[in-house]
């Protein structure tokens, strides 16, 4: 993954503006298109980032995604046990 992105980011015509490691974690900053295409001469990279921000709590049988994938029967019917209040949130009828 870590040699894949600079080779996309080059194949996509987006600039990598700098990579990140720590321990496994990578992250990237990636600008879309070239800093010079934007009339950025320098870049300045704080080198603590904030904390992420508290991410809500998902609530059990949530659905989560892009599109409208069709759901197998069994899930519907686990959704409107669920909500019916005939199935628990550990999955128990």
């Amino acid at each position: 993954m870590e040699e894949d992105f600079p080779a996309w980011c080059r194949l996509t015509g987006n600039e990598l503006v700098s990579l990140g490691r720590s321990g496994k974690e990578r992250s990237f900053l990636v600008c879309k298109g070239t800093l010079a295409e934007r009339g950025v001469v320098a870049v300045s990279i704080p080198r603590e980032l904030p904390a992420p921000a508290p991410a809500p709590t998902i609530p059990p049988l949530a659905v989560m995604g892009i599109g409208s994938w069709p759901r197998p029967r069994w899930m519907l019917q686990a959704i409107h046990e669920h909500l019916e209040g005939r199935l628990s949130d550990d999955g128990r009828r």
